[in-house]
This record gives C-alpha cells, sequence and structure tokens, in this order.
C-alpha cells in the first residue's frame, strides 16, 4: 500500500553500496594495496590494506585504522565513506560508513548477480564469517519468503542450497523476474571495532519482481546483527543503538516498509518484517530489548533500528523489508546503511 512519510530520530550511520576489482584471480589471496576498486571518499583514519576477487566483478577490501577492520564487498567503481567519533560526555560514540551502488538497467546488468554464482552466504564467507553461522542467521536472506534454505533440507543430515536461475527477459512487455528466486544485488559488511571490542555484519538483499520494460519493481530485505565483546569492569563498552537501512536515488519510490511504527520488546524474541505486496517479502530475528522501530524513513529510504542498553555481550539485531517502485526515468542507484552507537568507546 502506498504510505505517507515522517521524520524519525538519527543515530550513527554505517552506509553500504556496491563496489568491485581491478585484477587478480578468483579465489586468489588477498594483497596489500594503496588503492582498493572501492574508493574511498571520506577515510577518517581508515586506510585500503587488501583486494581480493572472489567471484566475477566480485572484490572484498579491507579498510584499517588504529583499532578499527572495515571489510565490504561489491563491485568496482563503488565509493565508500568512513568516520568513527568517540563517545564523550555528551554523546554516545558512533560509527559511520557509506558504500554506494550506481548500475546500469539493462538486461545484462540485471542478470548479473544470478550469473556471477553469488550468495548471501558466500559473500559473508567471503568476509570472513564462519559458513555455519553464516548459514544460520542469513539464511533467509536469500529467499523472498524467509525460509532458510540451510536449514529447511534436513533429509540427508545437512542443509542444501536452492539452485538459482537465470532472469527473464527485459523485451517482455510484463515479467516477474527470476530474481524471485535469485537477488538483483546484495549489500553486505563486516565490521571490527575499537580493538575487536565491537563486531558484526550485516547485509541487504535486493530482488527486482517484476520487470515492464524499464519500469521495474523491488522487494528488498535487511538483516543486521552486532555485539559488544568486552568484559571489562566497571565501565564496558556498550552498544545503545544498531541500525540499517536502504535508500534509493530520487526518482525512485519507497511505497511500503516494516517496521512501520516502534515494536516494545520486553525479553529478546523473534520480530518477523513483511509486506505483502508483488508475492510479498519476508524476514526474521531475535530482537532483545528494549525496541525494534522505524529509522530514516523517507520517500526514498527506509531501515530499523535496535535500542537499548546492551545487556552483556547479548547480540543485538535489527530487520526490516521495503518496496520499492523505480520508474523508467529513475537511476538503478542505492546504498544502505548501518548506525552505530555505543558508550564508553
Amino acid at each position: 500500500m502506498n504510505r505517507g512519510y515522517g521524520l524519525l530520530a538519527v543515530g550513527s550511520a554505517f552506509v553500504l553500496g556496491g563496489g568491485l576489482v581491478s585484477a587478480g584471480a578468483s579465489g586468489a589471496s588477498p594483497s596489500r594495496v594503496a588503492r582498493t576498486s572501492i574508493t574511498l571518499i571520506n577515510a577518517d583514519g581508515f586506510q585500503p590494506v587488501s583486494e581480493q576477487v572472489v567471484a566475477a566483478d566480485t572484490v572484498v577490501d579491507t579498510f584499517t585504522s588504529a583499532d578499527s577492520t572495515v571489510k565490504l564487498i561489491g563491485r568496482p567503481g563503488s565509493t565508500a565513506l568512513i568516520s568513527l567519533v568517540p563517545a564523550s560526555t555528551d554523546a554516545p560514540g558512533t560509527f559511520q560508513v557509506t558504500l554506494s551502488a550506481n548500475r546500469p538497467k539493462t538486461e545484462s546488468d540485471a542478470r548479473a548477480y544470478a550469473e556471477s554464482g553469488r550468495t548471501v552466504v558466500g559473500d559473508l564467507v567471503a568476509l570472513g564469517m564462519p559458513r555455519h553461522e553464516a548459514e544460520r542467521q542469513f539464511g533467509d536472506m536469500e529467499t523472498l519468503d524467509g525460509r532458510n534454505p540451510y536449514l529447511a533440507d534436513t533429509s540427508r543430515g545437512a542443509a542444501r542450497e536452492t539452485p538459482r536461475h537465470a532472469s527473464s527477459s527485459l523485451s517482455s512487455a510484463t515479467s516477474t523476474a527470476a530474481s524471485s528466486t535469485t537477488p538483483y544485488d546484495v549489500l553486505c559488511a563486516d565490521v571490527n571495532a575499537h580493538g575487536g571490542k565491537i563486531v558484526g555484519r550485516g547485509c541487504s538483499t535486493l530482488f527486482l519482481v517484476t520487470q515492464n520494460g524499464f519500469d521495474w519493481w523491488f522487494n528488498n530485505k535487511y538483516k543486521l546483527s552486532v555485539h559488544s565483546t568486552d568484559t571489562s569492569f566497571p565501565f564496558p563498552l556498550r552498544l545503545t543503538l544498531a541500525a540499517w537501512d536502504i535508500r534509493w536515488a530520487a526518482g525512485n519510490v519507497v511505497y511500503d516498509w516494516d517496521p512501520d511504527n516502534e515494536v516494545p520488546v520486553g525479553s529478546c524474541t523473534t520480530v518477523t518484517a513483511s509486506i505483502t505486496d508483488r508475492g510479498g517479502i519476508s524476514i526474521s530475528g531475535t530482537v532483545c530489548p528494549n525496541t525494534l522501530d522505524v529509522w530514516t524513513l523517507s520517500s526514498t529510504r527506509s531501515g530499523a533500528q535496535w535500542n537499548g542498553t546492551e545487556r552483556g555481550t547479548q547480540w543485538e539485531v535489527a530487520v526490516g523489508v521495503q518496496a520499492v517502485h523505480s520508474p523508467p526515468s529513475a537511476p538503478a542507484s542505492y546504498a544502505s546503511t548501518l548506525g552505530l552507537a555505543c558508550m564508553n568507546c
């Protein structure tokens, strides 16, 4: 359904987008580089240290500062912005990263992700996440209905991955895109901040669900999972905000989203975000107190934020979905945003 828009409270932002490789063989070891295919516009103390080609037109670029590391996966030509602001007596510390993707609306590019052999789980493994954890936590990012294919098929004692299919032709008068089973694109990042006291990762999955020439419709989902590992006493580092969004260039319209209001959370529980338009999309995650709420909402963006005070070193999760109309005149240009705020950091 069509919605109105409102302004939200804003936390720090960790923003992602696509970016890619210049040279190297798929599967090769990372090489130390002075310049990466994902270009830092604002580094704020971070420097590129390695780049690894992991699939066709896909690289993992690693950036480090004195005590923090950011790993991004994407396509060549992307840009990133990183900002790390320490806490003060008046405000929590914040962590910001911006990574943007700008893609042509062409038939070959619409099939690029499907033909690359990439998966959400594979992207996270390339970023350093153990495969079994990537399958368990993020396997449901590969399907529209929120089913986790790695956990659903246990007939042989091990989960199997759902087969991928090629995208349908843009020349069709009206067609449902094959990305109903294969994503149009995936944006993922891995963060290790403040000397390893904050670790986590998040992803956005974009599904091109309907094509009418170059009039495109997307159903998208996102999930962030992050926590503090600090067990020091008496003032450990603790998260107070963890947020993620997907934002689009002008001309595109975010017309439905979930969460769409504050969800109070009294104890750690499974929260599901879903919408029903054009076949629908769903995502679930275990959210802990205090709330899951809307974040950075406008006509071109939507997101979700966890708010609270982290209890011990428990994982904090933010999940959400959105529906986007990209008219023929609008570019396929988008980014994802991860926002972190913390005490004693």
